[in-house]
């Protein structure tokens, strides 16, 4: 005979507004995030809060088609090899920067030497 454990009234979920509303603001990030998959170029009425202004986003599009030149660039210099290139020019790049930083060397004048002298 097996029985049956009634259920404890103190374990239920107790839905206060506060839950309500977490649960409400669930939902709408849900949705959001529904329609940007759908539209993902932000065609709506309605930009996100975290959108860029059109100079920057112009700035942003122009400095990623300059990365994909340089790509396309190393990829006809360096064929089969190019992402081996790549990937040492970035740990050649990332092992400056932390000598760099913690050297912290003094930086070459700018100044052309002749009219240094002046």
């Amino acid at each position: 005979m097996v029985h049956q454990q009634e259920p404890d009234p103190s374990a239920e979920l107790a839905l206060n507004d506060e839950i309500v509303a977490l649960f409400a603001g669930m939902e709408q990030r849900r949705n959001a995030k529904a329609a940007r998959r759908r539209n993902p170029r932000g065609a709506t009425a309605a930009t996100p809060a975290n959108a860029l202004p059109e100079q920057e986003d112009a700035a942003s599009r122009a400095a990623q088609r300059e990365r994909a030149r340089v790509r396309r660039r190393c990829d006809a210099r360096y064929g089969a090899h190019a992402t081996e290139v790549r990937n040492l020019e970035a740990a050649l790049n990332r092992s400056f920067d932390r000598v760099s930083r913690v050297q912290n060397p003094p930086l070459w004048p700018s100044v052309p030497l002749m009219h240094a002298r002046g």
